[in-house]
């Protein structure tokens, strides 16, 4: 090796070596030293020094110098960060200043040497740093700080757009094995509107390899190496969540709290390995800046398609009645809202793109069951995405000890919910405690009913149904996530409730 080589004869002038790709051993800061594809060209276009040794060209001399200055020295490289400022440091290692305008004048360059005249010289050649990379080496280098693209404000409670685009990249492991599926189900089923997914050639591999991450795709931490870029995930976030405070110091570029969905669909791919066999299977990128610049490298193409699509969502989610609450919910496929409608308080309902069939199972049950059972609330309005029902003040709406009593006095009025949805050949799958409402004045009222299924063939007793036996397994309707055969949710959701005797 290179290394092996340099301490078999060793000098007196102290040399780094670094690889191309920023190989363990061969990196800097855990990046390649150069973007992988800018490394490729110097070596490629190298020339000799006196027909001798191999040196970059007299242009990419030039260029790779003030790349170092700029971002691998930055504070510390005794240039004044602009024409009107002095130096950061006045004891600079090496006097970067006159060789910098040497070789520029050598090449017949107008260059001005101070650093933000220096980086757009490099922007202009396409020489200057990803996104990703401009972060990572701005952590050590506070004056970086300044070229990083400013971080997106957090949305705010009202905001019209609230959404963020997204970009994973599942890694050649996770490709090689077939999980590709398993990544957009797995993305779908927690909220995230999948717009596009691309299969990188393996030229594009190699592209996005370079220009990504810093360069560095190697194993980190892992066992295994989950390998170069495979496929390209384009997503779109409806409802973008607060970073956790115990995360904020050590990802500050965060935004968005849906980018540690990435730590989640790993853990989830590696329990089922042997920690010797697992890897890092996928990427994102950190911010809807970086997931940009993605699309840039991965898959311009796209672009156009994607910002429309983007925007077709976000006006299709917005809600065009006052809002006066946004209900906090688990669900991930629509967002709940507390509304004024038609000078009466009402509960509005708005689905993401593709939620079709659930909207249609709820419209269904509030439009023309509800005419059959007296707790099932009627449909005010609906369009293609949303729909309207009236809205209930709650008694004790928390869950607790409380709440459990109180819905003990309607025991009796919940079975016979799941008794009037069996007798009409329908089972609700996912009737819960918390779809259970004790109102003032009103009695019991039952929402949610997306998970709504019409039996192909209804069973022969009411204790057979799937909402008190539970579902097959091979029960071929949507669950709600958790739900795995043959688990009984009534026992583990109601029993302790409606009473261990109750006669269902």
């Amino acid at each position: 090796t290179a290394h092996e080589i340099l301490e078999a004869a060793p000098g007196v002038i102290p040399c780094d070596v670094y690889s191309v790709s920023g190989y363990p051993g061969s990196d800097y800061d855990g990046m390649a030293y150069y973007p992988p594809y800018l490394a490729d060209a110097i070596l490629r276009d190298r020339v000799r020094w006196k027909d001798q040794l191999y040196v970059p060209s007299p242009e990419h001399h030039f260029l790779s110098l003030a790349y170092h200055v700029v971002y691998h020295k930055a504070d510390k490289s005794g240039l004044p960060p602009s024409e009107r400022e002095k130096p950061i440091s006045a004891e600079p290692e090496h006097a970067y200043s006159d060789v910098l305008l040497r070789l520029a004048d050598g090449s017949g360059r107008p260059v001005k040497a101070n650093l933000e005249d220096l980086h757009e010289t490099l922007q202009q050649q396409g020489w200057s740093p990803a996104a990703d990379t401009l972060r990572r080496l701005a952590q050590k280098r506070p004056w970086l700080s300044n070229l990083v693209p400013p971080k997106p404000s957090p949305a705010q409670e009202g905001d019209a757009h609230k959404g963020e685009a997204m970009v994973f990249v599942a890694r050649e492991w996770a490709v090689a094995r077939g999980l590709t599926p398993f990544v957009i189900s797995w993305l779908d089923e927690r909220g995230l509107d999948v717009l596009k997914v691309k299969q990188l050639t393996s030229d594009e591999q190699s592209r996005v390899a370079q220009r990504l991450r810093g360069g560095n795709w190697a194993a980190g931490p892992w066992p295994v190496s989950g390998g170069p870029p495979g496929v390209v995930i384009v997503a779109y976030d409806y409802e973008p969540t607060p970073v956790p405070a115990e995360k904020r110091a050590e990802f500050p570029n965060v935004t968005n709290g849906n980018f540690f969905l990435k730590g989640e669909l790993r853990d989830e791919i590696n329990r089922h390995l042997s920690p010797e066999h697992r890897a890092n299977p996928i990427h994102s990128s950190d911010d809807e800046i970086e997931a940009w610049e993605y699309l840039e490298v991965a898959c311009p193409e796209f672009i156009p398609e994607i910002r429309t699509m983007i925007a077709q969502r976000q006006a299709a989610y917005r809600t065009p009645q006052s809002v006066l609450k946004t209900f906090e919910t688990y669900g991930t496929r629509a967002k709940v809202e507390l509304i004024t409608y038609k000078g009466q308080r009402a509960v509005r309902k708005t689905f993401k793109h593709g939620r079709d069939r659930f909207l249609a199972r709820e419209v269904f049950v509030y439009g023309e069951l509800s005419r059959g059972h007296r707790a099932i609330p009627p449909l005010l309005e609906h369009g293609e995405n949303y729909f309207i029902i009236p809205w209930y003040r709650e008694i004790f709406r928390t869950p607790g000890i409380i709440r459990d009593f109180v819905l003990k006095l309607y025991a009796k009025e919940i079975i016979s919910v799941f008794r009037y949805f069996f007798n009409q050949g329908y089972a609700l799958i996912d009737f819960r405690p918390a779809n259970a409402l004790v109102t003032l004045g009103q009695g019991l009222r039952v929402i949610d009913f997306e998970h709504l299924y019409r039996y192909p063939e209804q069973p022969k007793s009411f204790k057979d149904s799937y909402d008190i036996a539970g579902v097959p397994l091979d029960f071929d309707g949507d669950l709600p996530r958790g739900y795995t055969p043959p688990k009984v949710p009534f026992e583990r959701d109601w029993r302790s409730i409606l009473g261990a005797k109750l006669e269902v």
